[in-house]
Parts: C-alpha cells; structure tokens; sequence
C-alpha cells in the first residue's frame, strides 16, 4: 500500500497532456518481458510492486520500452554486495513516439562509480504535416475586412448610360402589373398594388402610368415630389386630372375638379 501511494503521488505531479511523455524509473523492483498473443513484448512482473507500477502508468498511457530479446534478463542493478545477485530495475516508460530498444550499458557501473548500469533510448517523434488547404493571402483578408464594413453596392448603377433607350411597352406594364399580388403591404412610397391596377383601368390612366415609368427611366431620376413622400400613383392621378378632369377610385368616377 506505501509503494502504490508513492507511485501514485509521483505520478500525479505529471499533469494530463497529449505531448509526447517520457519517463526513466529506478523500481526498486526486478521487471521482466515476455510476448502477448499478438507477439508484441511487454513488461511484465512477478512481485506486486512491479505490477503496481506498471498498472499504474498503463493507465496514464505510458509503455515501457523494451530491450532486446538478450537484454531480457540483463540487470540493471549492480549490489557492491558480493552476494547480492543484480536485477533489472531501470526503465523508461514512454506515452508516443517510436522508441527504439533500451540499451543497457553492460559494466558501465565500473566507470560511473554506482550501484546501476547506464540505460538509454532512441525515442522518433513526427510531427504532423502542415496542411495544404488554400489560405487566403494577407491582402486578400484585408480586402474581405474592409469589406464587410463597407455598405452593399450594386454593380453597375453608378455607370453613366450611353445610347438610346427603349421605352417600356403597354404589354409589358400591363404584363408587370399582372404579376402583382392584392393585399400585400404598401411599399416605402405607400403605392399598393390596387392602386395601380386601379389607375391603368380609368381612361388615360394606362398612358399616364406608363409616361410616368418612362420618364423615370429616360432621366434616370425621380421627381423630387416622390422622393418626399408623395405616392407615384398621387403623381399619376395628378397627371390624370390634369388631361381629363376625372379619376377612377373603387370602380366609381369622382370630379376632382370642383364641380
């Protein structure tokens, strides 16, 4: 119960991470290896500080590295005892990468003055290729920036007509009109659709109607009366009254001309 509370105290100063983790152990007790079902060689114990440990560091991810098939056996401890037998007690533990065996130093305790034998690993990490996606380049994500705190514009109004034009026909005002729907709401100049249908079917109103559309489009430029709130079909009965003294409003003919 110490051992594993040491263990796990040890550990637990290893916060949770997914970098790449490596750790050289002094157990304290002996390790040994031998191959799974699939062939694979594992460290393996035969006491239960050995297995504590290596439970342990299972769960955190980490592996220890093994050495090669005749290291299996090789000590790492060296007791100055003359009749203490060593034992393998050293390991690296290790959570990616590709380690190569660990290397045990056979008599490198007689040059370092200890009690152990140097170990070590070759341990390969690859680090993931950058992407090739298409990125943007800085001016194209500055033009984009100033961009979006611009207002919408619509392509081409700004361009200064040319040429002749072609008036709109009584068909296609008459066709246009025909698309609309009764009983939507009003636009911004407060002309709703009856209105409209209305005018085209008093005398003169089709005609005033569609020199009303065509000027617009001639000038480019509405009257400045319907740019102050006055409807465009105010506009046309006006032009109406003018010609024939009379408009039509719900199907009935109203003087509008005093008398």
């Amino acid at each position: 119960a110490q051992h594993a509370k040491e263990v796990s105290d040890h550990l637990a100063v290893l916060p949770p991470t997914t970098l790449p983790t490596f750790l050289a152990s002094d157990l304290n007790a002996e390790l040994g290896w031998g191959c799974d079902e699939q062939g694979t060689c594992r460290a393996t114990g035969n006491n239960g500080k050995t297995l504590e440990f290596l439970g342990q560091c299972m769960g955190r991810g980490l592996q220890a590295v093994a050495p090669p098939p005749e290291d299996y056996r090789t000590p790492t401890s060296r007791p100055r005892q003359l009749h203490r037998r060593g034992k393998q007690i050293d390991c690296v533990v290790a959570n990616a990468g590709s380690p190569g065996p660990l290397r045990i130093y056979r008599d490198s305790c007689l040059s370092l003055g200890t009690d152990h034998e140097l170990i070590s690993t070759t341990i390969t990490i690859q680090s993931s290729m950058a992407g090739r996606a298409y990125v943007d380049p800085e001016e194209v994500k500055m033009a984009f920036r100033r961009g979006s705190k611009e207002p919408p514009q619509v392509i081409g109004w700004k361009s200064e007509g040319s040429g002749p034009i072609e008036p709109f026909t009584e068909d296609e005002l008459q066709g246009a009109i025909g698309q609309g729907k009764p009983n939507k709401a009003v636009g911004v100049d407060g002309t709703s659709h009856e209105l409209l249908k209305g005018l085209v079917e008093v005398p003169g109103g089709r005609q005033a109607l569609l020199k009303f559309y065509n000027d617009v489009y001639r000038d480019a430029s509405v009257p400045a009366a319907n740019l102050h709130g006055q409807r465009c079909g105010e506009s046309v009965q006006s032009a109406i009254v003018a010609e024939n003294g009379t408009v039509a409003a719900g199907g009935m003919a109203q003087g509008l001309g005093g008398g």
